[in-house]
């Protein structure tokens, strides 16, 4: 998966901060993002991811696990992610 954000949709400055740093700005402002990307394994489908700042953001019944992903201007970009949590760890 590759992290293609569209900066004019919600980070300022996209161009001087980064994908990944304007994402991580925009999470720490709002709380969470959703990014929209072409599905992995089904050709034309398109599939959102939601990215949130920690396990507040999360359901109940989930925990928030640390997913790095590919962006375009850097190698690596780590967020957390919200996992259903293994039935003995909620």
């Amino acid at each position: 998966m590759l992290l293609r954000l569209h900066c004019e949709n919600y980070i300022t400055d996209c161009g001087a901060a980064g994908i990944c740093n304007g994402a991580m700005e925009a999470i720490r402002r709002d709380g969470a993002i959703i990014v929209r990307r072409p599905a992995d394994r089904v050709s034309g489908l398109t599939v959102y991811d939601r990215y949130v700042s920690s396990a507040a953001s999360c359901n109940a019944d989930e925990v928030a696990v640390l997913q790095e992903i590919k962006a375009v201007d850097v190698s690596m970009c780590a967020f957390f992610v919200c996992k259903h949590a293994p039935m003995g760890n909620r």
